[in-house]
């Protein structure tokens, strides 16, 4: 390897696993898990609130957007795990107002009322099911996929860069780790049970010594609240436990953000209001080590990755900013077969089912200006699933994680160190 790499991983890196028996955990597999699960309400009585939620949440979704656009026929509102999380997330908040609890007033709740008769700790109840659901089905996946003749396409492929890597993993899975098997996370050993997180120790990672954040936790991560070094670490903060013990989510109460929501904390980041849990350790700092090493590599591959994340997008598209002509980049998705046809469908594709975050980052690389369509025309296909731009910039690889691993994996390692 000639450079270093600064690789961005999102919930389709991993989708091209061999799951056998079990499900692929796509948003809309996790989501349907999710909106089944009971809880045990505060009266101890199953209550099945969490799907009750969802259903309003998609009615009321469909009724407004039918009235205010009354052309449309027929809408579907996809309504994600993490969208209905955020949705009891802040229910949680305005509940613990209305029936005065110790909770402060969210600054919308006066503007918004609401007729569900939940208490507040039966919200509280159905985020910890969610977010207990979502760590069973990725450790499901991460254990299996830690046997030894699994998926070695993808463990071999993290290997070859010979440590020149620093991976920003979006997932909460530790197929990375298990990969590289030697790395720098910042996390030191503490105890028997678990490992500390100290800055210094990632901040100075030497060369050849590949680095693993996870951006929105991992579902080996637990607050243990540990005495001894009270002095040295929050009670916020979190800990990693060790792959053979078994991951937990403790009782805290809920921090808050300036808006006087309450916010769900726990080993994994998810909902909507990430950029406000990202304030502790680690997060924080593996936030910035991302901004360290966007400014340090040239050289950037993003896979899965549908730029969702409004912190991280800015970060990235501040790649160019830094590098210019001198920047580097692959992203590899999985598009339908037609986007691969010609340039023209490849551009249509690219403009009506990718997101915003996406679509901008790549005009801005490819330098599309006001003629993004001439821009697309201008793409030559290297190979079937492999498009690179006319600036040299750019390759988009859209035919899945695997396949362009298992048949352009040299041609990956020398456009990003050319």
């Amino acid at each position: 390897m000639g450079k270093r790499v600064t690789s961005v991983l999102g919930a389709g890196a991993v989708l091209d696993f061999d799951f056998r028996n079990i499900e692929a955990p796509t948003t809309s597999s996790i989501t349907r898990q999710i909106i089944e699960q009971k809880i045990r309400g505060l009266d101890e009585e199953e209550s099945g609130l969490i799907k009750h939620i969802y259903g309003m949440l998609a009615e009321g979704s469909r009724a407004e957007y039918l009235r205010t656009h009354p052309a449309v026929r027929n809408y579907d509102p996809q309504i994600s795990f993490e969208d209905l999380f955020d949705v009891i997330e802040t229910l949680h908040s305005f509940s613990g107002t209305r029936k005065h609890e110790h909770y402060p007033f969210p600054l919308i709740s006066t503007l918004v009322r609401s007729d569900l008769d939940y208490h507040s700790v039966d919200y509280y109840n159905a985020m910890v099911a969610i977010v207990e659901k979502v760590i069973e089905i990725v450790s499901t996946y991460d254990r299996r996929f830690r046997e030894q003749d699994r998926e070695q396409w993808y463990k071999e492929f993290w290997k070859s860069f010979g440590g020149e890597l620093d991976v920003f993993n979006l997932n909460y899975d530790t197929s990375i780790e298990y990969s590289l098997q030697q790395f720098i996370d910042g996390f030191v050993p503490f105890t028997q049970g678990y490992e500390r997180f100290e800055p210094e120790v990632l901040w100075n990672a030497r060369e050849k010594e590949p680095t693993v954040s996870h951006l929105h936790g991992c579902y080996l991560y637990g607050d243990f609240n540990t005495k001894p070094v009270e002095n040295y670490y929050s009670h916020r903060d979190l800990y990693k436990l060790y792959p053979d013990q078994e991951p937990f989510i403790s009782r805290q109460w809920l921090p808050m953000n300036q808006a006087k929501e309450g916010l769900f904390y726990s080993p994994i980041i998810t909902g909507l209001k990430k950029t406000d849990k990202i304030c502790y350790l680690p997060h924080s700092f593996y936030h910035a080590f991302l901004a360290k090493r966007i400014i340090d590599n040239p050289s950037l591959l993003i896979c899965g990755y549908s730029f969702g994340d409004l912190y991280v997008n800015q970060l990235l598209q501040r790649h160019k900013l830094i590098h210019d002509r001198e920047e580097r980049v692959i992203i590899v998705d999985c598009w339908p077969d037609y986007a691969n046809e010609d340039n023209v469908s490849l551009y249509r594709y690219f403009m009506d089912k990718t997101t915003g975050g996406l679509r901008e980052f790549v005009m801005r690389l490819i330098e599309g200006g006001v003629a993004p369509l001439d821009a697309f025309k201008m793409f030559k296909k290297v190979a079937d699933g492999c498009w690179e731009s006319s600036n040299g910039m750019l390759r988009l690889y859209v035919k899945g994680m695997r396949h362009a691993v298992e048949n352009y994996h040299g041609e990956i390692m020398g456009f990003l160190c050319r």
